[in-house]
């Protein structure tokens, strides 16, 4: 893996992190344009946690906590953002992280047992 060196452990290990390369050129035009990186904000705080599904363990994702006045609600799992299906945490980061992620749209859920769709407002 190329990328750019975050923070490497200070034992035996030799390990090392690493930001990936793509997104260190997605991002860099932006930083140097801007002088920031900008991302919405979603408000929300999620957790992991298996669910069985055909006789096999699944991740699937739980809102622990949701900002005020949000659409999304904590015990909601994240179904879709707009048209990307979210299957775990890295796809939701995924989906938020693009460069042409908007402020609102909407965010499919299970709630109570029922899938439904609310609108999501970012910041």
């Amino acid at each position: 893996m190329l990328g750019v060196n975050t923070a490497i452990r200070c034992d035996d290990s030799g390990m090392g992190f690493a930001v990936p390369t793509e997104v260190v050129s997605s991002i860099v035009p932006e930083l140097i344009a801007d002088g920031e990186i900008l991302r919405p904000k979603l408000d929300i705080t999620v957790d992991v946690f298996d669910e069985p599904a055909d006789g096999v363990e699944r991740e699937r994702l739980r809102v622990l906590r949701a900002g005020a006045g949000g659409a999304v609600r904590a015990g909601d799992a994240p179904v879709s953002l707009g048209d990307q299906t979210i299957e775990d945490r890295g796809a939701l980061f995924g989906v938020v992280r693009q460069p042409l992620f908007g402020l609102t749209g909407p965010v499919t859920v299970e709630r109570d047992g029922h899938v439904c769709t609310v609108d999501l407002i970012a910041s």
